[in-house]
């Protein structure tokens, strides 16, 4: 895989305090790469360091191959970002924003690229409007034009659901969506909304007191699968003693159901093992966590190294 954003053992010193600690991580071309962890974890200085606001005490960022340190200025035309809410001027229409914003480009952006990228995050019917009068959503589809303006081949995105209703979020992850699959863009994405960060990512890392503490392919297949199964059978209490025999992690969920931890591969023989006991079994299946409940085991599993 072709890797735009590089990031090697990059620590960051502030008043002689480590705030972040020896990090290391790649995001690849056309990936959606979600950026997790509590407040105050290191997120938003790592991302500093990304768009060259703040520099690394030690360690590498390179984007597109470029050295942030060593060649700014053509790592810094591969990035197009929004920090939050993005800046716009209420009283200007909403093409007058996307103009002055080409006009401060070094390379030259045509109305035709106004028009082409206005298009991509269907806002194109609303240019002539004056922001003010633009909802929460609008706001963001205007930002995220801005971003894209320039051709970048990155784009950062810190908290850009804040404050906007269900259907703004869902419009919001197809226009993200739609630009990583149909575009190649590389897109690193931070936010707290762990559902939506589920749905839109390929990939997470989660970060925690400075420290990358978890890679994880969500697109893998069951990356979530901890290995948890129900299984419904026809006496729990036989199945109890069996289990137990077996020093298996298992609890009783109802009088017909119990919860099972076990690889995968050891079900069947479990499975034959009940059968064998005269103990029906009227199905079992597995239990998938959701990315929320990995967060939080990870952030507990952390705390307690």
């Amino acid at each position: 895989m072709k890797y735009t954003i590089e990031i090697e053992n990059v620590s960051k010193m502030i008043r002689s305090k480590e705030i972040i600690k020896n990090i290391s991580f790649n995001v690849g071309k056309g990936e959606i790469f979600g950026f997790l962890g509590p407040n105050g974890a290191g997120k938003t200085t790592v991302i500093r360091m990304l768009v060259n606001l703040i520099r690394p005490t030690s360690g590498t960022i390179r984007i597109c191959g470029h050295d942030i340190n060593t060649d700014r200025k053509q790592a810094m035309a591969q990035i197009g970002a929004i920090i939050e809410q993005p800046e716009l001027y209420n009283y200007m229409s909403g093409y007058a924003n996307l103009k002055h914003y080409a006009n401060m480009n070094n390379t030259p952006i045509t109305h035709e690229r106004i028009m082409e990228i206005a298009s991509v995050v269907n806002i194109e019917k609303n240019l002539k409007e004056k922001v003010k009068t633009y909802s929460l959503g609008m706001r963001q589809r205007l930002g995220l034009a801005q971003a894209l303006l320039h051709k970048p081949e990155i784009l950062i995105l810190d908290e850009p659901t804040n404050g906007l209703d269900p259907n703004g979020i869902k419009e919001f992850r197809k226009y993200v969506r739609h630009l990583a699959d149909e575009h190649g863009m590389t897109i690193l994405i931070s936010s707290h909304l762990l559902s939506e960060i589920e749905l839109m990512c390929d990939r997470i890392g989660i970060i925690e007191h400075g420290k990358l503490i978890e890679l994880k392919d969500l697109k893998a297949p069951s990356t979530l699968q901890n290995h948890k199964f129900l299984i419904k059978v026809s006496d729990t209490e036989l199945a109890a003693d069996i289990l137990g025999t077996k020093e298996l992690l298992f609890r009783k969920v109802d009088p017909n159901t119990i919860e099972l931890r076990i690889p995968e591969e050891n079900m069947p023989e479990i499975i034959q093992e009940l059968n064998s006991h005269n103990i029906r079994i009227y199905w079992a299946a597995p239990i998938t966590e959701t990315l929320e409940e990995h967060y939080f085991s990870t952030l507990s599993a952390s705390e307690g190294m």
